[in-house]
């Protein structure tokens, strides 16, 4: 056999080989895309509304009041709350905490989802502190007899609806009670001379408002 007669033979020999290694990987990948195709694929199984964290939560007035004590390093039977209203504040429910401890007046607004202080207030007040009722003999009708005349007033009954503000404060040197009702779809909001009994002020709004 000559030198080109063996040349010609390895070539011929290492055209066969490759075209074998090309047509088993080939069948390689065609498995491959099988078994890709048949295996199913991870997917990431929906949230429950329930349990999701963009769920709507209430903390209570009762832990929006121990927020604001906790932070004001007071204690429950140091101070007198004067305001503890529910309300919406640019979407958003919030909590009004207000209370007095000796000549110190403290305002939170606290965030009802989260428990989160929005704001707080602290002044320091020359008045005495002012009482919820008045006491017997006085000239002063007490929280009670302020409420049944804001009732009368708006045309309501205590079961008609909820009490979301109660406070006592002083207006102008005299004691006056600041009182909110909502019935319904209603807010009604007074502001009555303690001494008097008269009405200083009257609103009634929709609580979309």
């Amino acid at each position: 056999m000559t030198k080109k007669s063996l040349r010609i033979g390895c070539i011929a020999l290492c055209v066969v080989l490759a075209t074998g290694c090309s047509g088993r990987k080939d069948d390689r990948d065609a498995q491959n895309a099988v078994v890709a195709e048949t295996t199913p694929t991870a997917e990431t199984a929906p949230t429950s509304e329930a349990g999701g964290s963009e769920s709507e939560t209430d903390i209570g007035i009762e832990q929006a009041r121990s927020i604001a004590l906790s932070d004001a390093g007071l204690e429950e039977k140091d101070v007198q709350f004067i305001k503890e209203k529910q309300e919406i504040d640019d979407g958003r429910m919030v909590y009004d905490i207000e209370f007095y401890s000796d000549n110190k007046e403290y305002d939170y607004e606290i965030e009802a989802a989260t428990g989160n202080i929005i704001s707080r207030d602290y002044d320091v007040e020359n008045h005495e502190l002012p009482s919820d009722h008045a006491t017997e003999g006085s000239n002063t009708i007490t929280m009670e007899k302020a409420k049944k005349i804001a009732l009368k007033k708006a045309g309501l009954t205590e079961k008609d609806g909820t009490w979301k503000k109660e406070k006592t404060d002083r207006d102008d040197g005299r004691m006056t009670y600041e009182l909110e009702f909502v019935s319904g779809e209603m807010e009604y909001d007074f502001e009555i001379d303690a001494e008097s009994g008269s009405i200083l002020e009257f609103e009634k709004e929709s609580i979309y408002d």
